[in-house]
């Protein structure tokens, strides 16, 4: 949600949003089954950094609701709320043409209406909503996403993410920016005690699902084809499957003394065409040898 804009830089309205998507039903609705829910720290749901103690939004269309009227938001008689100075809770969304993702994204609209917000969806080429993202801020809403923050292995995974001189700090998507958090992603930056950058690493993440810079919905997991014939070492991974860098570190090729003979209906059918083909192969040669 740009926050550049109103509503959207309201704490409590993309709190009442949060509460409003179903994660769980968009992950086995959109993305098969495949994901795992995102906490609202931004981090992964598991790894050393990980802190699970923080606020968090479960999916509950009531509690939507009861936010916004606590607000004096207002349903008009076409059920699109409006707030008292007049602005009326309706967003184009943006997002890239694919068909999963615009799966995600209705499921989201029709989320939101049930709580009288309106969501126009807008597909774009991808170059056409970086620059909208990350060059003119021309943006209500928007669904993207991130690859690889490495938010279960390393620390400084909220500096680059938040900290407004990292480049994704400058570049700041969301267009919000936390003094405090700042300081802190600085602290973890310089620190080398592990114990004191966990500490530390738990205040961000705390700060961060209470104010809600983004509204993450899931970490997607691909389904990938491996071999065990050819290759060991495969480690599966939280949310990854076996493409992880920790099976990248540790793949290596079987040696032939460590692969067992496996006897196929191929391995018999050669054989037996190869022992065909030698005996037409002599007796062909017999016969031509008594012939002369």
């Amino acid at each position: 949600l740009n926050q550049r804009r109103y509503p959207n830089n309201v704490t409590l309205f993309r709190k009442a949003v949060a509460y409003a998507i179903n994660k769980t039903e968009i992950i086995e609705v959109a993305f098969g089954g495949l994901g795992v829910e995102a906490p609202p720290s931004c981090s992964t749901p598991f790894g050393q950094f990980y802190e699970p103690n923080i606020p968090k939004y479960p999916y509950n269309p009531s509690k939507a609701n009861e936010i916004l009227d606590n607000l004096g938001w207002s349903k008009g008689d076409d059920g699109i709320r409006v707030t008292p100075n007049g602005t009326k809770l309706s967003f184009t969304i943006n997002c890239i043409y694919n068909p999963r993702v615009l799966a995600l994204v209705r499921l989201i609209r029709d989320y939101v209406a049930a709580i009288g917000v309106e969501l126009i969806i807008q597909p774009l080429d991808w170059g056409v909503l970086w620059e909208k993202m990350t060059v003119t801020y021309d943006y209500d809403w928007v669904y993207a996403g991130w690859y690889n923050f490495a938010q279960h292995i390393d620390p400084n995974w909220a500096y680059w993410l938040f900290n407004n001189e990292s480049y994704w700090g400058t570049v700041n998507v969301p267009g919000w920016n936390n003094d405090t958090l700042n300081k802190l992603t600085d602290q973890i930056m310089h620190e080398v005690n592990r114990t004191v950058q966990k500490e530390l690493l738990s205040e961000v993440q705390k700060i961060i699902a209470d104010q809600l810079p983004y509204i993450p919905i899931l970490f997607f997991s691909a389904m990938d084809c491996y071999r065990i014939d050819k290759f060991a070492g495969w480690i599966m991974s939280n949310g990854t499957s076996a493409d992880n860098w920790q099976t990248w570190l540790n793949i290596h090729l079987i040696s032939s003394e460590e692969i067992p003979f496996r006897p196929t209906t191929y391995n018999y059918m050669t054989w037996s065409m190869m022992i065909v083909l030698v005996a037409l192969v002599v007796v062909g040669f017999v016969k031509l040898r008594k012939t002369e």
